[in-house]
């Protein structure tokens, strides 16, 4: 992998959540409560517990995500920096034999 490729995921699909679609998920349940906490009159609403519980759960959810995406792109760019050491390493001697 050269310095301007960028990693992608093996499974390229619609199901795969990248940081950006992580993000948009988690913007969407901010605007939601946001739009909830400021209204004029807050009602609560007999689905409230339901839905919190699931907002937690999906928060969770995208914490052991988020961790799992970081953890690969770690891998990669140690692939990466290995893989520029021995290319330097190469070029070093080959400077030394000139």
């Amino acid at each position: 992998m050269t310095d301007k490729e960028q990693y992608t995921p093996q499974n390229t699909g619609d199901n795969v959540f990248n940081r950006q679609k992580l993000l948009d998920l988690s913007s969407k349940v901010l605007e939601k409560i946001e739009g909830r906490l400021t209204a004029e009159r807050f009602r609560g609403s007999e689905s409230d517990n339901t839905y919190l519980a699931f907002v937690r759960a999906f928060s969770s959810l995208m914490s052991a995500h988020n961790m799992t995406l970081r953890d690969s792109e770690l891998v990669e760019l140690d692939l990466r920096v290995k893989q520029l050491e021995v290319e330097s390493s190469h070029k070093e001697l080959v400077r030394v034999r000139e």
